[in-house]
């Protein structure tokens, strides 16, 4: 019956979002327990020391990636080519939620919008040398979030949530939606 069906059809949806939310909830907190690796130049930039790098667990399917522990992943040089591969076998679909410094947005295909990203590092190596670096990161957002999207200046630090794609070699958020946090929390 048609009944039955609806309820079927309500039952998957609400699972979906509920899964949607969990994958998001997982984000914030990974978010959160990698606060304090780096430390933040005035500028926004982050700098990290080799002798200081957390060592991360190996990532497994379904958990959330930190923006610093993404950045750690590629920076990291004592770190093994058979890790850095399992962390981008691993990382590449899962849940983030990032702050990163606006660039520019834009219209793209179809509906939605396209907004460019730059997270600007440092790290000391063993050997007291410094790199300094860009990762430039790419979001596509619904056209529903269009609303958040006009309130931004380039400039601004935006925290973006939604999944991580490295299709192509770059990171990419797809699915993304700008995170406006509750004032009285």
């Amino acid at each position: 019956s048609i009944e039955w069906v609806a309820f079927v059809l309500f039952g998957y949806l609400n699972a979906r979002k509920a899964e949607s939310m969990q994958k998001m909830e997982l984000a914030q907190l990974a978010a959160e327990r990698d606060m304090g690796i780096a430390t933040m130049a005035e500028d926004g930039s982050l700098f990290f020391d080799e002798a200081d790098l957390p060592e991360f667990e190996p990532l497994k399917p379904g958990d959330a990636v930190s923006r610093d522990q993404f950045l750690i992943s590629t920076v990291d040089s004592t770190s093994t080519a058979l890790a850095r591969e399992n962390f981008r076998q691993q990382a590449d679909g899962a849940p983030v939620e990032w702050s990163m410094k606006l660039m520019d947005v834009s219209s793209a295909q179809v509906g939605s919008l396209v907004a460019d990203f730059e997270i600007a590092y440092g790290i000391r190596r063993f050997g007291g040398t410094e790199m300094y670096s860009q990762l430039q990161v790419e979001a596509e957002f619904d056209k529903s979030q269009r609303d958040a999207l006009l309130r931004l200046r380039r400039g601004h630090w935006v925290t973006v949530n939604g999944t991580l794609s490295l299709a192509g070699g770059k990171p990419r958020i797809v699915k993304a939606r700008v995170v406006e946090r509750d004032a009285s929390k």
